[in-house]
């Protein structure tokens, strides 16, 4: 299977050195000596769609690019608090300098001029890694002023969220108008947009915000070019994808993908199927916050466009396997009670909504109320979207949404008899991440190359 992010199997690219010796910053110092426009088209025909929402990048490119002030700016959006999200910190432990070097590729493109890496205090190892790369970059003139001679001017400046002593703020504290809140000192809670932060982000200035993943892309279509790039993956999603597999699997981990391969391959081929021989009862590709697809129907291929025809979103492909003898209420209750103690109560729409879903969902789980509870339960969480101004009211209510839908009889179980079916289990004991554990920032997930 085509990799080109993880392309190595023991520790990485994290020395300059042995970044340079396979080619690193060839591709940036080419693209210096180039139009920058040029190198703008090069990513608009690539197709790269950025890992996360899955936005064509060239477009916030080109929207950064023609703001009207001189100062513009890149932020790294390195918090990945996501849960079950562990692809990015994969990157920056061992690539740092892959990671970097697509940072300086975007800010060369979109006309930045100062940049931030920003992220959450639990995941030093990564911040440790990026920053011995920057200080490598700029001894080689790499980073800093007058970068390689060509008279500009760039660099990075570290920004860290103490979700230490902010618990309630982990998750939020990643949305991209949020980290720009926090930035400039204030608490990081969400923007209404428009404007964009492309069109006016940090200090009123043109803003790019980008995760690890999709900068990580960008030094291989540089060198490779945009027809390299587009033979990978499906002509919608083209290039691989890193999917972050948990859940009760025998290899769980994060693996890097060709877009188009089939759920049922990551699950079953890749990542050794449900441990004890069980069969996938359910499945949230891009995590708890996406909707679930049933078992049977995980034939569908990875890509942003196939995954929501499905009826799920793929967001950052923190793929969250359910096996059969799991109770879907019991998986509900979990993340509405997650989502109720991440939400920043900001807006009506989930501060409200995810606390009375999660305290419905516990009267239906002791069985104490009627199968209207069923219709009441779906009416909040069809009502939930909307009634806010980040992504977080579009999420919280995705999983509870697609659980009634698919397995009503979860519920219906325990509104009849106050319990989960004969045979259902926890596996709270045994070992596999779970997602909705309020330190996910501080779990690790394996490097599967």
């Amino acid at each position: 299977m085509q990799q080109i992010l993880l392309t190595d199997p023991g520790y990485g690219e994290v020395k300059l050195a042995k970044a340079r010796a396979k080619g690193g910053y060839e591709a940036f110092a080419a693209a210096l000596k180039r139009n920058p426009e040029e190198w703008l088209e090069t990513v608009r025909t690539s197709g790269l769609r950025g890992r996360g929402i899955g936005w064509p990048v060239h477009n916030k490119w080109s929207t950064v690019r023609s703001g009207a002030t001189e100062t513009k700016y890149l932020i790294i959006n390195a918090h990945e608090g996501e849960p079950g999200s562990f692809k990015d910190r994969a990157l920056l432990e061992r690539f740092p300098h892959k990671v970097l070097e697509g940072a300086l590729l975007a800010a060369w493109g979109a006309g930045c001029t100062r940049g931030i890496y920003y992220t959450d205090v639990a995941h030093d190892d990564a911040l440790e890694a990026f920053q011995r790369a920057m200080d490598e970059a700029r001894e080689a003139n790499l980073l800093g002023d007058n970068i390689l001679g060509s008279g500009w001017d760039f660099d990075i400046k570290t920004s860290v969220f103490p979700g230490d002593k902010y618990p309630n703020y982990v998750y939020i504290s990643g949305e991209e108008t949020a980290i720009i809140e926090f930035i400039e000192g204030r608490r990081p809670l969400p923007r209404n947009k428009p404007p964009f932060p492309a069109e006016a982000g940090l200090y009123g200035k043109p803003t790019l915000v980008h995760n690890v993943e999709t900068l990580a892309h960008l030094p291989g279509i540089a060198a490779n070019g945009a027809p390299w790039f587009r033979a990978m993956g499906t002509a919608e999603t083209p290039g691989t994808l890193l999917m972050s597999v948990m859940g009760p699997v025998n290899n769980p981990g994060v693996f890097e993908v060709e877009a188009g391969t089939s759920l049922r391959t990551l699950l079953e081929d890749i990542a050794g199927g449900v441990i004890d021989g069980g069969k996938v009862k359910a499945v949230a590709p891009g995590g708890p916050g996406t909707a679930f697809i049933k078992g049977d129907a995980i034939d569908v291929p990875i890509d942003y466009s196939t995954i929501a025809s499905a009826g799920s979103q793929l967001s950052v492909g923190a793929t969250w396997v359910i096996p059969e003898g799991m109770c879907l209420v019991e998986e509900c209750i979990k993340i509405q009670r997650w989502y109720e103690r991440m939400c920043c109560r900001q807006c009506a729409g989930c501060g409200m909504g995810t606390s009375v879903i999660y305290s419905n969902l516990t009267d239906l789980r002791r069985g104490v109320v009627g199968t209207e509870y069923l219709d009441y339960i779906m009416d909040v969480a069809e009502w939930i979207p909307g009634q806010g101004i980040c992504d977080f009211v579009e999420r919280c209510s995705q999983p509870v949404k697609s659980a009634l839908t698919l397995f009503s009889e979860d519920f219906l179980q325990h509104i009849n008899e106050g319990r989960c079916a004969d045979g259902s289990y926890s596996l709270v004991n045994r070992k596999f991440f779970d997602p909705t554990a309020q330190d996910h920032g501080e779990q690790d997930m394996p490097y599967r190359p």
